[in-house]
């Protein structure tokens, strides 16, 4: 039984040990909308909208540059390693990374009730970027077991990203952007200190290292509604794409010293379309109140883009967010998003929602410059399930800070 179990832990322990915390999740980087409860579709102004909803770069009334970045750490608490383990402790560590700039650029006509906004903008679409620290000790058969891996991935889905928008006569605006992957190299490492059996060091890994780049082109469409003074309404269709992910080349170092490369085989995923709709209402002209929902479909790897004939409304987010404009800008917010899963694997389809509160705060330095500043917390839970039988709960606690610098080129 105890090597029964052994070989489960270590089965999992490539999907469990995952320095990419959840999978293939849409970056909310705006730190604007990040301290909105990620209220994208209505909250992602100036020229960042390029990345969420283009539409409200109608709003853009002079050259606008933006640019930010994040830092996040974590804890992850798994019932199978307690059944399993002695003692363990899994955490992310810090991880600072630049997400995005952008910016755009009003042609302003006086003949013309149609104004017209263009923008380019760098962003990192899937945030791939982390560290995961393991360790983890345990007594079998009376021998003491000890590992320690440190797991680092680098890269992400980034994205070169110009776009259009149109203002008509201040009430409707419509926006489109398309996005270009470039920088396309992924790059994984996993180092190993573990207590293997002196006989048997060829058998451990020490380190292993993959390369591989992801490839992808898609694009947004988004709307904006104002209705009357107080109230608008906004859209984003999400057509969805396919990420292709090539052959990758690894290398692999035992205990022992010797060494081994190869070709990893990859694919890819067809990533799911996915809808918007977003509100915002004025309660007073100094309170802003922000609510949106997006359908978050699940997603299938595999060599062929072929059509997933599955509920588009398998998973869901629900975002709220409040704005209070004083000498600073207040805010706050929660959200339930949805994360989506490979269906082509997963034993259970229903999403498990990652839940978080966010604040935040703008300052105006001057009549040029804003700084954004936003903080979140969030926990992610879901079953560990091995043909059919469940080994347990995981839960996953994020901290996340960051901020974005908005300068106005008057």
């Amino acid at each position: 039984m105890k090597t029964f179990t052994c070989g489960i832990v270590l089965l999992l322990l490539p999907t469990i040990l995952s320095a990419q915390p959840l999978g293939l999740f849409p970056a909310v980087n705006d730190a604007r909308s990040r301290s909105l409860g990620h209220t994208e579709v209505m909250t992602s102004v100036g020229s960042n909208a390029v990345f969420a909803n283009p539409a409200n770069l109608g709003l853009v009334t002079e050259p606008i540059f933006m640019a930010g970045g994040r830092i996040y750490w974590g804890s992850y608490k798994t019932e199978i390693f307690e059944m399993f383990y002695d003692d363990y402790k899994m955490e992310w560590k810090m991880h600072p990374k630049l997400t995005q700039f952008s910016f755009a650029m009003p042609l302003n006509s006086h003949h013309s009730t149609t104004k017209i906004t263009l923008a380019l903008g760098y962003n990192t679409y899937f945030d791939f970027g982390a560290v995961m620290y393991s360790k983890q000790s345990s007594s079998w058969g009376g021998d003491i077991m000890s590992e320690e891996t440190t797991f680092t991935q680098r890269g992400g889905l980034n994205t070169l990203s110009p776009a259009i928008a149109f203002n008509f006569n201040g009430k409707f605006m419509l926006g489109l952007a398309l996005h270009k992957s470039i920088l396309e190299k992924n790059r994984y490492i996993a180092e190993y200190d573990n207590s293997p059996p002196p006989e048997y060091p060829e058998y451990y890994t020490k380190r292993y290292e993959e390369e591989h780049k992801g490839s992808a082109f898609f694009f947004t469409l988004g709307g904006r509604i104002k209705f009357g003074e107080k109230f608008t309404m906004g859209f984003i269709i999400f057509p969805g794409f396919r990420y292709d992910i090539a052959d990758g080349e690894y290398t692999r170092e035992y205990y022992d010293g010797s060494e081994e490369s190869g070709v990893e085989e990859n694919s890819g995923v067809s990533v799911l379309p996915h809808l918007g709709l977003g509100f915002s209402y004025s309660i007073l002209p100094n309170l802003l109140l922000a609510a949106e929902y997006q359908t978050r479909p699940n997603y299938k790897s595999g060599s062929d883009y072929e059509p997933v004939d599955d509920n588009p409304f398998t998973g869901s987010c629900l975002r709220l967010g409040m704005e209070y404009q004083s000498t600073l800008a207040y805010r706050m917010g929660y959200f339930q998003d949805g994360v989506p899963q490979d269906i082509q694997w997963a034993d259970d389809e229903e999403q498990k929602p990652l839940t978080g509160f966010t604040a935040g705060v703008g300052i105006s330095l001057n009549d040029r410059i804003n700084v954004d500043i936003f903080g979140e917390w969030a926990a992610y839970k879901y079953d560990t399930y091995i043909e059919d039988e469940s080994y347990g709960e995981n839960k996953l606690t994020f901290y996340t800070f960051g901020g974005m610098m908005t300068y106005l080129l008057k």
